[in-house]
């Protein structure tokens, strides 16, 4: 049967489909198959230049379970009041590591050679420290991720005995070792007490060891004590 456009008059042939009913000509049309391969063909619909890597797509868990307590931080959240709040950047429960631990009495430790450290251990009793146990003036670290800390020291010093060191002081140690930074001298003045405070940058892993250290100088001797007193020790991020 003839189209009938939409201008024509009922009976009048449409010449266009007329003409190409007589010449044999007629538009091709897309076989089954031919369509499948064209909708299963990704690179006519897609192009791949953009898309995130194996390890940009595996980072995007992040850590604990995504939702509304556990969000992605996005643009508009930087530099507000509540992206300062370290949660919003590490899982619940990792950044809790800070505190302090005090002194219940007095303590010394004999400093018989110049220029050696030594610990003050069992000096300390247990504050309010997390992410840390704490043992015979020994703190160690029990976070489960690597993390960067100042540890913070005030306190009274003095030195006696059977030396007369010219002076005193103490540093934080970790994992025993000697101390890479240290507070100003305490200068010593017949044994009197004289105030301390210092403070280290410290990079712990977990079971690591923080502990406070003291050296008395020229003129340390056996019989030489190191004392100290009224010690606060703070751990800070």
């Amino acid at each position: 049967m003839p189209l009938i456009t939409k201008r024509q008059s009922p009976g009048e042939l449409n010449p266009t489909s007329e003409a190409e009913h007589e010449s044999g000509i007629s538009t091709p049309m897309e076989s089954e198959a031919e369509a499948t391969a064209h909708a299963g063909n990704a690179a006519a619909h897609h192009n791949n230049t953009n898309d995130p890597t194996a390890d940009e797509k595996a980072a995007l868990a992040g850590t604990g379970t995504p939702g509304a307590g556990n969000v992605y931080v996005n643009e508009d959240k930087l530099g507000t009041a509540a992206a300062k709040n370290t949660s919003d950047f590490v899982e619940s429960g990792t950044n809790k590591a800070r505190g302090t631990v005090y002194q219940t009495a007095s303590g010394n430790r004999e400093n018989d050679v110049a220029g050696n450290w030594y610990d003050w251990a069992g000096t300390f009793a247990a504050g309010d420290l997390q992410d840390f146990t704490h043992s015979g003036g020994v703190l160690t670290y029990t976070g489960t991720a690597t993390r960067v800390f100042r540890v913070s020291a005030n306190l009274r010093m003095r030195a006696v005995g059977a030396g007369t060191p010219a002076w005193s002081r103490f540093g934080v140690s970790v994992n025993n070792a000697d101390p890479d930074v240290q507070n100003e001298r305490v200068f010593q003045a017949g044994g009197t007490w004289g105030l301390a405070s210092g403070s280290a940058i410290v990079t712990l892993s977990t079971g690591d060891t923080v502990r406070l250290k003291s050296e008395a100088h020229t003129g340390a001797a056996a019989g030489t004590y190191v004392w100290w007193d009224d010690c606060v020790m703070t751990v800070s991020e």
